[in-house]
């Protein structure tokens, strides 16, 4: 089966444009996370609302977050934090 073409195999190129699209919906969903985690290190009481995004500065404990922060600690990619994260 690894060795039937794309072009013959219709159940091939569904997997990767499934692939594709849900490594794009993970990653984004990470940036998200991400965002909030930059906003709360930099919003400050006297400027709650300096920042447009949605649920601005709100960083809750989440294992996102725990591999956003250990980053250089778990050696991963960014995709594979976005997919590990995802599946948890």
């Amino acid at each position: 089966m690894l060795y039937i073409p794309s072009s013959l195999a219709k159940w091939k190129r569904e997997a990767k444009e499934a692939h594709h699209y849900y490594s794009e919906l993970f990653e984004g969903m990470l940036r998200d996370a991400q965002d909030r985690i930059v906003c709360s290190l930099f919003a400050s009481p006297s400027r709650p609302h300096s920042f447009t995004l949605q649920n601005e500065g709100d960083e809750r404990s989440s294992f996102a977050g725990t591999l956003l922060r250990e980053r250089d600690h778990n050696h991963l990619s960014d995709t594979e934090a976005a997919w590990l994260s995802a599946t948890m």
